[in-house]
């Protein structure tokens, strides 16, 4: 270092050494960090508020109280509209006025209803009028067959006379309240134990009053000339499912 250079510099550390540096302001990097995490801070809780607006602002309609019912708002929007210039073709004839007719308006025509002046001529007195070559032929009156109404005669129902067939004993197969029931027991008796009848047998009706309980009508089968004959043919007929006792005539 030369002796100029010396001069200008002193030797001792109390000099003050000049630098660049020194006339800038002092920065602190923790100062900075400080006001960026403000800012970021800061507009994160404006997006917030800007979303809360937003969700409030979409269904905000929608919300009620705790005691409300819900309500659903209908749209109000049209669902189709015409367009302000349609464009397209020009379909020409469309101011006729049937088309109104075909849709129901009336037509704006005025009708003027004109009064017939022709008078019809009356008929001419004593000619008949009808097709030629064809006389008129008056209609045949209808015929009404008078209404014969017959008589009717209910059928007399006499009761048969009671049969009494030979014979000392009898079968006795069942006991009727009338007459009729008795012939009618009878009919259906032989035609499901004829097989089994004996020959000289026969249908026997015996009328006994009871007094109190009343009259009573017993069908027997006569015939038998001893009771061990009797007997034997209720024995058969107990056999087929019939009950039976043998009475003494």
């Amino acid at each position: 270092m030369s002796e100029g250079e010396e001069q200008r510099f002193p030797a001792d550390d109390s000099s003050p050494i000049y630098s660049p540096a020194m006339e800038e302001t002092q920065f602190d990097a923790r100062e900075a960090d400080n006001r960026r995490a403000f800012l970021l801070f800061g507009g994160a809780i404006a997006v917030l508020l800007l979303i809360a607006f937003l969700v409030l602002k979409a269904y905000g309609a929608g919300t009620r109280g705790p005691d409300e019912p819900p309500r659903i708002t209908a749209d109000t929007s049209p669902y189709k509209s015409a367009p302000d210039d349609p464009g397209g073709s020009q379909t020409p004839n469309q101011d006729i006025s049937v088309y109104d007719r075909i849709n129901g308006e009336p037509g704006a025509e005025d009708v003027t209803i004109v009064e017939d002046s022709e008078v019809p001529m009356p008929a001419p007195t004593g000619v008949q009028v009808g097709i030629r070559g064809q006389e008129e032929v008056p209609a045949p009156k209808p015929v009404v067959k008078p209404v014969v109404t017959k008589p009717v005669v209910k059928p007399v129902t006499r009761p048969a006379p009671i049969v009494s067939a030979p014979g000392s004993y009898a079968v006795q197969v069942a006991a009727l309240r009338s007459q009729a029931e008795a012939e009618n027991m009878w009919t259906t008796f032989t035609g499901k134990f004829g097989g089994i009848l004996p020959a000289a047998s026969g249908r026997d009706i015996n009328r006994v009053d009871r007094g109190d309980r009343g009259i009573f009508y017993q069908l027997r089968v006569a015939g038998f000339d001893n009771k061990d004959s009797a007997s034997n043919f209720c024995a058969s007929l107990k056999a087929r499912g019939q009950d039976c006792l043998v009475v003494r005539r």
